[in-house]
């Protein structure tokens, strides 16, 4: 029946339906105007997917508030994803925790998943994985493949709940039998570790090809992994490189250094140095250690790259500073020779200790050459500097 407004809820549903998105939008509007629930919520979803409207965020919560200040369940939901997102307003915790809460009383299973991830990542809130859990729980009990993943997440690390591998590939399976991606690749680690249930590489291979597939970088490089060892299936480094390069293309850095490694070593790819470095730089540019371990060595030998001493130290000295022993044995190297930076001995003998002190025995060879060389205030400067950055290492 066509009421006096212009049409009903149904009426707009069904233009909706059939493609006419203006129909559906003037009968939303004017329903929506007289404080209709379900219209106020089509017409936030319209103006969010830009459905017979421009496309417009502000205007699309605008209209789901009206809804969540009535006391519908669902809008409170969507608000409270709105404001964690800060999609069409300003990012706000405090009223997405507001609206989650709300909605999460009612049983939502989407509400209790964002208060999940506010109270698990201390978002607006003290951190609390207890209650963090409680909430996934919740909504991982109502089959939300995202709630069961991040529950499992809880349960392998043992934060908020009962460290339990066994639980954890339970939740890992019953999301990744949804499709959820990041079970997949989990579920493929527990598998290939063995934590949680018997190893079976096979299994592993096969939970890391689904999130490949789908996209996963991290179950792209674990699948990398498989066809480079010829872990759980056949050995085939040319396979291995092209997922390590769909991983790499996507950020992820341990596939970055494994594409300059194939590169170096010409395993499934031609050999070609150049390459190597514009890889390992990338990597090195997030903080791989041993990435920018491998970009010095190839700056110091002039490795497909000019040869640049100076170059070499810096990053020699990025992953120094991150602690790794190999690192500061070859910025120890550059201080004692002059190599990219001044001849510094003091420095030196810090830099050769403190690798040595990881077990680093060229460091220690290193060391003990140069302090017959080091005069008295030199090797008690050396030492202050390893007792200064050792008390740092504790701090930590």
């Amino acid at each position: 029946m066509q009421n006096s407004t212009g049409g009903t809820f149904e009426d707009g549903l069904q233009a909706h339906k059939q493609g006419e998105f203006a129909r559906a939008y003037d009968i939303f509007l004017r329903l929506g105007n007289k404080g209709d629930i379900k219209a106020q919520n089509f017409l936030g979803f319209m103006f969010h997917e830009g459905l017979g409207v421009p496309q417009d965020a502000a205007a699309s919560a605008s209209w789901h508030t009206m809804a969540a200040e009535q006391g519908d369940t669902f809008a409170q939901s969507i608000l409270g994803d709105i404001y964690f997102s800060g999609d069409g307003v300003a990012q706000n915790y405090a009223q997405a925790e507001k609206w989650f809460q709300l909605a999460a009383k009612e049983n939502d299973a989407n509400a209790q998943l964002g208060l999940g991830k506010i109270y698990g990542n201390g978002l607006g809130v003290a951190l609390n994985h207890r209650v963090a859990a409680d909430w996934f729980r919740k909504a991982a009990d109502q089959g939300l493949a995202e709630a069961q993943f991040n529950l499992g997440v809880l349960h392998e690390n043992g934060e908020g709940v009962a460290q339990s591998d066994m639980k954890a590939v339970k939740l890992y399976r019953a999301a990744a039998d949804q499709g959820f991606v990041k079970a997949e690749v989990n579920l493929g680690t527990m598998y290939e570790e063995g934590k949680g249930t018997k190893r079976d590489l096979k299994l592993a291979r096969t939970w890391y090809l689904k999130g490949a597939e789908k996209g996963d970088s991290l179950g792209q490089y674990h699948l990398g992994r498989m066809f480079a060892s010829g872990l759980g299936g056949e050995q085939d480094d040319r396979t291995a490189a092209e997922w390590y390069l769909k991983a790499a293309d996507q950020g992820l850095a341990a596939a970055q250094y494994e594409m300059a490694v194939a590169h170096v070593k010409g395993l499934g790819v031609p050999r070609d140095d150049g390459t190597a470095v514009k890889w390992f730089e990338k990597a090195a540019d997030q903080g791989d250690v041993v990435s920018q371990v491998n970009l010095g060595v190839m700056y110091m030998s002039g490795q497909g790259v000019a040869e640049d001493f100076g170059t070499a130290s810096n990053w020699f000295r990025k992953a120094a500073e991150q602690g790794d022993d190999v690192g500061q044995l070859y910025l120890g190297f550059a201080y004692a020779n002059g190599n990219g930076v001044p001849v510094d001995v003091a420095q030196a003998y810090f830099w050769l200790t403190v690798s040595a002190a990881s077990g680093n025995k060229d460091a220690k060879h290193k060391r003990d050459d140069l302090v017959k060389e080091m005069t008295p205030a030199q090797i008690a400067e050396g030492q202050r500097l390893a007792r200064e950055w050792q008390k740092k290492q504790e701090q930590l």
